[in-house]
């Protein structure tokens, strides 16, 4: 089970993590922009990961690390299957 859990944790923040540095160059591309605005989108989606990992630490030693997992995960994957 921890395997489990560890490789699904794992599997979201990779997920994360490739998706906007894949997408930058098109993104920046259509609208225009250089590579300084393309860091800036870099920064601007590692800076709120970085800080709501220190804040989800914190919240799942209060509550409990398995709830927090579980609550976070049932909201990106609700999320992602909503199309929002």
């Amino acid at each position: 089970m921890t395997l489990a859990a560890t490789t699904l944790s794992s599997s979201m923040i990779l997920v994360d993590q490739t998706t906007v540095p894949r997408a930058s160059p098109d993104v920046l591309s259509g609208l225009g922009g250089a590579l300084a605005e393309g860091q800036w989108i870099l920064t601007a989606n590692i800076l709120p990961l970085a800080a709501l990992m220190v804040f989800g630490g914190r919240v799942g030693d209060l509550l409990g690390l398995r709830r927090v997992f579980l609550a976070g995960g049932g909201h990106l994957y609700g999320r992602d299957g909503s199309g929002r």
